[in-house]
Formats: structure tokens, C-alpha cells, sequence
């Protein structure tokens, strides 16, 4: 996977603890998702933690392309769901009783209420 700087395996071996205890906090429910992203994203310079996340990321992202790129049933898979997708967002265009909550100033709380939008918008078309 082309990237502007190679993944920074140390950094991750350095807070491979840290990420194991958010990992597990968020898994066993003792903290919300929400709260954890915007202690992440919070202004100033990024946390060692929330960089070793971002490099993991990295890693996980070009294991996934490189399967991607070996696996034709992989592709299918992929491309069969993304068109279930497109199915569902072309029957919901136009639906009056789907409404996005507003825009919010926090960059976290964006990103939150997209991922709850969406939730609401897939239980509203499932409700059908």
C-alpha cells in the first residue's frame, strides 16, 4: 500500500498496553466508544496512544488491500455487498420520515452522530 511514511512499529510495541486496556474497556462496556474518541481528538498535539491506533490502523489497512488484491471471492463479497448498499440508499433517497440530526462543532460528536444516523436510517428502512 503506497503511504507517505512507512508504519512505526515502535510506537505501537510502546503502547501496545494502553490500546489492550481501551480495547478491552470499550469491549466489557465500562467505557463508550464516544467518550474514548473524543479524548482522542481532543485539540493539541495527538496523544502517543491515539498515534499508535492511527499506525495500527495503517497496518490493518494494507493487510486488507493486499487480501483484496489475492482474493477474487474477496472482491465479489465486497462488491455484492456495496450494491446491497446502493440498493437500500436508493430506496431511502426521497423518504421524508429519514431526517440526519444537525450538524454538531465538535469533531467527534460528527463523527458519532454519523454512525447513529446511519443505524437509524438502516432500522428505518428495515422496518419497512
Amino acid at each position: 500500500m503506497a503511504a507517505d511514511k512507512p508504519i512505526d512499529w515502535a510506537i505501537i510495541a510502546q503502547q501496545y498496553d494502553q490500546m489492550v486496556k481501551y480495547a478491552t474497556a470499550l469491549r466489557l462496556g465500562t467505557a463508550e466508544a464516544e467518550q474514548v474518541l473524543c479524548r482522542f481528538t481532543r485539540g493539541g498535539p495527538k496523544r502517543p496512544i491515539y498515534k499508535a491506533i492511527e499506525e495500527l490502523g495503517k497496518a490493518v489497512k494494507s493487510i486488507f488491500v493486499a487480501e483484496y488484491v489475492a482474493s477474487e471471492q474477496l472482491r465479489r463479497e465486497i462488491h455484492e455487498g456495496l450494491q446491497v448498499v446502493e440498493n437500500w440508499n436508493s430506496a431511502l433517497s426521497g423518504d421524508p420520515r429519514i431526517r440526519l440530526p444537525p450538524a454538531s462543532p465538535r469533531r467527534c460528536d460528527g463523527w458519532v452522530t454519523a454512525v447513529f444516523a446511519s443505524v437509524r436510517t438502516n432500522s428505518a428502512f428495515m422496518a419497512r
